[in-house]
């Protein structure tokens, strides 16, 4: 019978053989996993995350939150106070901060490095820039007894726990209930929600709102800090989950943008823009080297194309208030579907079949997985990355056409030595 042959066929493959196979099996997740880190195909995974979203019958939409951005008009034109500087004026932060505070916008984000110069504290800010840091923090302290005020920290990292850098607003006394703070460095993943870090370091009490988060030795993204500000807000398990979620994007376009030049002079301009009782989030979008030249500022690859970080935010809040979040499959059980399928793959080119045929039953395999995929992600909220499994079954191939070129070469050498019985059975 055909079945009792291919099972001797297997057999004869001999005990090496398939310890290696499970060998090239745990080495290729092993490796697919490192490359994964390293963003050896980020920009590929990011194609193919953006091919799977757009199967998505719902198109996502941004539905509180609005931006304010600081273009090339106001940082390389002729405004004195922006005056093509870095650090960012904090007097026009806080112009900004009473212009929305009037707009009646419920919560406002500053997506800005404020961190001061010595990032240990040692040197809270420079001499030349403390009269305009104050007036920041006066108009933070003044609008925030109406809204929500949502300011940047910055996060360094010790032995697989988080440090909060010093900022230019550490130690100051704010109200704990309207001022939230949130860190604004980015996952290596962006397809992936930024939530809580683990803190190295931890306070026993402080009136600082900071220091208060360092309390619960955890500190809340910017994103998360803001979706708890509004009222609207839910955490859901995204909150209490140890792992990153992953997320659809909405492209930079969709959202409502409005230029700080129009907020700070023309009210009528902004009417398309509604931005009472909205999350509005404050950021730069101004050129690198000159007006409109150098591509623009802290920019990053996304499975929607080059954004800036202010668009990646505002993608993190609307995915945490919409319940947007899916989660990876469990690491364990990843990893026994990939061997599963590494495995399966070893037997089916180790069979006696033709390679066209192993190569018809391998695309059926790809197929499937991709399938198996796509319904987890939007059916389950659970996400399978299938990237290292590919990896997998395309290194598996090549080592089982190796071996047949192998099997093939000693054979016809066995047969050109006299021995083609021997040959036969190789």
């Amino acid at each position: 019978m055909k079945w009792k042959r291919h099972v001797e066929h297997l057999r004869d493959r001999g005990l090496l053989h398939w310890l290696f196979v499970i060998f090239v099996a745990f080495f290729g997740i092993f490796v697919g996993e490192q490359l994964g880190k390293l963003d050896f195909w980020i920009e590929e995974t990011y194609e193919l995350y953006r091919i799977f979203n757009s199967l998505n019958w719902r198109e996502s939409m941004p539905e509180r939150t609005n931006l304010v951005l600081i273009g090339d008009k106001e940082y390389w034109g002729k405004d004195e106070e922006l005056a093509q500087r870095t650090p960012i004026n904090r007097r026009y932060l806080a112009r900004l901060l009473y212009a929305l505070d009037k707009a009646d916008a419920e919560v406002i984000a500053l997506d800005f490095d404020l961190r001061s110069p010595m990032t240990d504290g040692g040197v809270k800010d420079h001499p030349a820039y403390q009269r305009e840091t104050q007036e920041l923090i006066d108009a933070v302290r003044e609008v925030s007894k109406r809204r929500k005020v949502v300011l940047p920290v910055t996060v360094d990292i010790s032995d697989d726990k988080y440090l909060v850098e010093s900022a230019i607003f550490s130690g100051t006394s704010f109200d704990p209930k309207n001022v939230l703070f949130g860190y604004i460095n980015l996952p290596y993943d962006l397809r992936r929600v930024a939530l809580r870090l683990p803190l190295k370091e931890c306070t026993k009490s402080s009136n600082s709102p900071i220091d208060q988060q360092r309390n619960n030795c955890q500190i809340d993204s910017f994103a998360l800090s803001i979706a708890r500000a509004t009222s609207r807000g839910r955490a859901s398990k995204a909150d209490q989950s140890s792992f990153l979620p992953y997320t659809d994007y909405i492209k930079a376009e969709r959202f409502c943008q409005i230029s700080a030049t129009d907020l700070l002079t023309s009210e009528a301009s902004m009417r398309s823009c509604q931005l009472s009782h909205r999350i509005v989030i404050v950021g730069g979008e101004w050129s690198r080297w000159a007006y409109e030249r150098g591509g623009k500022v802290d920019t990053y690859m996304t499975p929607v194309g080059i954004i800036g970080g202010v668009f990646i935010h505002a993608n993190y809040v609307e995915a945490l208030l919409d319940g947007r979040t899916r989660y990876p499959l469990w690491e364990g059980v990843s990893e026994w579907i990939e061997l599963g399928l590494a495995l399966v793959v070893a037997i089916v080119f180790s069979l006696d079949f033709r390679l066209r045929v192993r190569i018809l039953i391998t695309s059926f395999l790809l197929l499937g997985m991709i399938l198996f995929s796509f319904f987890s992600f939007f059916n389950l909220g659970m996400f399978f990355d299938f990237f290292t499994p590919v990896f997998l079954l395309s290194l598996h191939a090549c080592v089982e056409r190796i071996y047949e070129w192998r099997e093939k070469a000693l054979y016809c050498e066995n047969f050109h030595m006299g021995n083609p019985g021997e040959g036969e059975n190789v």
